[in-house]
C-alpha cells in the first residue's frame, strides 16, 4: 500500500462505494477495497441501466433525495462529457384504492409528493392512455390510476466507473479482488484482511447489501433480506417507442425501461418469486417459474414489445423489513459508517446516499433528514417475521394478477 489511509471504504467497487469514494476523496486520503474485480456484475451495480424517478411512492425522504441525485448526475454528466442520464418521461401507475382516505394508492402518494415539491405531472387512466398518440406501449387495466411524469428517465451504470475515476484523480487507491474479512473496532478502528493483517484508519465506511453482515459480529448484524430475482430483455418492435414505467399493486411491483443500448426493453417484477437465499449462496439458473413471471408482463401489460426474450439476468437483491436504506454509525464505534442502500432501487440515489455518508464520516450536516435510515432496535425481530412471511407465501405463491 503506497500510503496510510485516513479513510477506508469496504465495498468500494459498487455504485455506492464508488460514489462515496468520489465524495470523500476530496477531503481524505481514501483507500478502497473490493472483493470482486473492477466493473463486476455481482452485487447490484451490473447491467446497463437503472430507472430515474423524482417522486417515488416511498415518501418525501426519498423524493427529496431523488431530486438532489438527478441534479448531481446531470452535473456529473456535464463535467465529464459522459452521457449518464437520459430524460425520457415515464409513468407511475397503480390500481385504484378501495379506501383512498385510510389506504391511499401508490399513485395518490406520488401525486401528493409531486404537488408538495412543485413538480409537474399529468393525470390519466388506463382507458384514456390507450387512446393517446404517444408511444407509451402500455395496455394497463382501464381503471388504472396513472401519472405521466416528464422528468423520469434512465441512468447508465457507467456512472460507477466515472465515480471511480474521479476518486482516483483525487488520489484514492483501490484494491480489487481483495476481500476484507472483518473489523477491529473495540480498541482501534481497523479492517482485518484475510491474511490477518490489520490496517488502521481514522474512519471506515462499510458499504454493501448481501455481504455486509460478513463484517459484523452477531449482535450487530443488520436486518438485510437477501433474495435472488430475475428480469428479462425483450425486443421493441419497429416504429414503437417505450418509456420507463412502474405498475404497483398489493402483490407486485412491475417495472420496465428501455435498454441503454437501444432496441430492447427490460422488465421484471420486484417481488418476483421471493426466493430468500443466504449471502454466500450461489444463484440458481432461471427455471420455468421465472420465465412464466417475466413472459406475462409484456404479453398482458404492454404493446409494441414482441417475440421471445433475448436476454435474461438473475441477480442478488437486498432489502430491509421496512424497505428503507440503512445508513448509520456502527453501534459500538462512531468512526465506522455502515451503509446498505438496497439494490437497484438505491442506484438512482447514489449522490444523495454519498452525501449522507459524508455527513456521518465528517459531522458536517448534509441538510437531509436521516431518521428513516437509522438502525432500529426492533429491526432484527422484524427481519425474522418478514422472512417467515415471505417463505410462507412462497408455498402457494399468488399468480401474477394484473
Amino acid at each position: 500500500m503506497a500510503k496510510k489511509p485516513d479513510l477506508i471504504i469496504v465495498g468500494a467497487g459498487g455504485i455506492h462505494g464508488s460514489a462515496a469514494a468520489a465524495r470523500l476523496s476530496k477531503e481524505f486520503n481514501v483507500v478502497g477495497f473490493e472483493q470482486f474485480e473492477r466493473g463486476t456484475d455481482k452485487g447490484s451495480s451490473g447491467g446497463w441501466e437503472r430507472m430515474s424517478r423524482l417522486a417515488t411512492g416511498e415518501g418525501m425522504n426519498y423524493a427529496v433525495g431523488a431530486r438532489f441525485s438527478q441534479e448531481k448526475i446531470l452535473d456529473l454528466q456535464a463535467a465529464t462529457g459522459r452521457e449518464l442520464l437520459r430524460i425520457t418521461g415515464g409513468i407511475d401507475s397503480s390500481p385504484p384504492s378501495r379506501d383512498p382516505v385510510n389506504d391511499p394508492s401508490w399513485v395518490q402518494t406520488v401525486k401528493g409528493i409531486r404537488r408538495e415539491l412543485g413538480l409537474p405531472f399529468e393525470e390519466t387512466n388506463g382507458h384514456d392512455l390507450k387512446k393517446r398518440k404517444e408511444n407509451f406501449n402500455l395496455n394497463l387495466p382501464d381503471d388504472t390510476e396513472i401519472v405521466i411524469e416528464s422528468d423520469m428517465g434512465i441512468i447508465s451504470t457507467a456512472a460507477r466507473e466515472v465515480n471511480l475515476s474521479i476518486a482516483e484523480a483525487n488520489g484514492a487507491q483501490f484494491y480489487f479482488n481483495t476481500r476484507v474479512a472483518g473489523l477491529d473496532y473495540e480498541h482501534r478502528t481497523a479492517v482485518i484482511m484475510e491474511d490477518g493483517q490489520r490496517i488502521d484508519a481514522s474512519k471506515i465506511v462499510c458499504i454493501g447489501g448481501n455481504w455486509l453482515n460478513d463484517l459484523l459480529d452477531e449482535k450487530n448484524k443488520l436486518p438485510i433480506i437477501n433474495e435472488q430475482r430475475f428480469l428479462a430483455y425483450y425486443p421493441i418492435l419497429e416504429n414503437h417507442g417505450a418509456v420507463p414505467y412502474v405498475y404497483y399493486t398489493k402483490e407486485h411491483i412491475i417495472y420496465g425501461m428501455p435498454s441503454w443500448k437501444g432496441g430492447l426493453f427490460k422488465t421484471g417484477d420486484s417481488n418476483h418469486l421471493r426466493e430468500v437465499i443466504s449471502p454466500g449462496a450461489g444463484l440458481t439458473p432461471p427455471g420455468d417459474a421465472d420465465y412464466a413471471v417475466t413472459d406475462r408482463i409484456p404479453r398482458e401489460l404492454m404493446t409494441g414489445i414482441g417475440g421471445q426474450a433475448v436476454d435474461f439476468m438473475k441477480g442478488r437483491y437486498s432489502i430491509t423489513p421496512r424497505g428503507d436504506f440503512i445508513i448509520d454509525l456502527h453501534p459500538d464505534n462512531p468512526d465506522i459508517v455502515l451503509e446498505s442502500a438496497c439494490s437497484g432501487h438505491g442506484f438512482k440515489h447514489f449522490p444523495f446516499v454519498a452525501e449522507i455518508v459524508h455527513e456521518l464520516a465528517t459531522g458536517e450536516p448534509s441538510g437531509f433528514e436521516l431518521s428513516r435510515f437509522r438502525i432500529r432496535s426492533n429491526d432484527r425481530a422484524a427481519l425474522q417475521q418478514q422472512i417467515s412471511l415471505i417463505q410462507g407465501k412462497k408455498k402457494d405463491r399468488l399468480p401474477l394478477r394484473l
